[in-house]
């Protein structure tokens, strides 16, 4: 028997046997999608989830507003930053997207608890090997001013100096135990990377902590370009600023004149703050500016070669990128970009 499929009865049986084909083979790709996928109906009520969601916020689900689900099932964390805290300990990454026609919307939660852990084995790693491979050269670094002081030690145990001279050695051997302070504090920075104890910083916080550095000295010059102050990032307010203060010391010895100034221009654009650091100094070759970032790597007979590497972990640490710019004889600038948690940092 054959059976006119174009009658109106029989078309509409053949649309509606399509529209549940199509119906289940959506729920089967939903059913099977690594990533939790949430229907929220024009009231904000859920009317459909997926097992990916049901395992990350578990039940009940449906029928349940979405805001209540929130309040129960996330636990925002200080160290957050782009992702969010479940109570169970997982973080996730939250995206919203409206459902033309309907109005209701579509949440994606994506787990990124490995991912995160991973990478941070990945670069804990990467800074284990990194300081093995330094150990020779910190050896040295450290020899240098050790011996010194010892050396300063040894002209104190002379009866015959005088009391100036005494106080003159006492000066250096302070000077060589702070060198040796320093050293062993960046190569613990460089370390740890630099992100212990994270909370929210605002910009101003972070200039005040580093200017406290240069209080009553006119080398630092700032200027905020069209930045909001209250500006907030996710980080370790601590950490960075030695890295900054780093950044500033290098520049303050490429700089011959007393007059010269260094600069410190802080701008916002597109949820990054962006930190320049800029002197007119004596600069680097094209040759020093490949190595200027590997640790130990100076072109300054008393200078670490620690700088840069810290300052560069630092910012890899809190999500950044630390840039530099030079050219012999006219300057340098170190860019650091920050990802900011506050998206309107530009002034109305």
């Amino acid at each position: 028997m054959i059976v006119d499929v174009t009658s109106a009865p029989n078309k509409k049986t053949a649309v509606a046997q399509t529209s549940q084909a199509q119906a289940e083979n959506l729920r089967s790709i939903l059913n099977i999608m690594p990533v939790g996928v949430i229907l929220l109906d024009k009231f904000g009520v859920v009317y459909e989830a997926n097992p990916a969601a049901h395992s990350l916020l578990g039940d009940p689900l449906i029928n349940q507003s979405w805001l209540n689900i929130i309040q129960q099932k996330f636990h925002a964390r200080s160290d957050d930053g782009h992702e969010i805290s479940l109570v169970t300990g997982e973080r996730v990454n939250v995206a919203t997207h409206p459902l033309e026609g309907q109005g209701g919307q579509l949440i994606t939660l994506t787990d990124l608890t490995e991912t995160r852990s991973l990478q941070e084995s990945l670069n804990r790693y990467q800074r284990l090997c990194e300081i093995g491979r330094m150990s020779a050269a910190m050896a040295h670094q450290i020899r240098t001013p050790l011996a010194s002081a010892l050396l300063y030690v040894g002209g104190l145990n002379n009866k015959n100096i005088s009391d100036e001279k005494k106080y003159d050695f006492c000066e250096k051997i302070s000077k060589q135990l702070k060198i040796l302070d320093n050293q062993v504090s960046n190569m613990l920075l460089f370390a740890q990377g630099g992100n212990q104890c994270v909370e929210q910083v605002s910009i101003t916080a972070l200039i005040d902590e580093i200017m406290l550095v240069y209080q009553g000295r006119k080398i630092i010059c700032i200027d905020f370009k069209q930045v909001v102050r209250k500006t907030i990032f996710l980080g370790n307010i601590k950490t960075l600023a030695s890295a900054i203060v780093n950044l500033i010391e290098n520049s303050e010895q490429a700089i011959d004149d007393d007059d010269d100034h260094i600069y410190l221009l802080v701008e916002y654009a597109n949820n990054y703050l962006n930190i320049k650091i800029i002197d007119e100094g004596l600069g680097m070759t094209a040759q020093e500016q490949q190595k200027a970032l590997e640790p130990f790597f100076t072109t300054k007979p008393q200078g670490t070669g620690l700088g840069l590497a810290v300052a560069q972990a630092v910012l890899h640490a809190h999500q950044g990128k630390l840039t530099l710019t030079s050219d012999k004889n006219l300057g340098t600038t170190v860019h650091l970009s920050l990802p900011t948690l506050t998206k309107q940092g530009v002034s109305q």
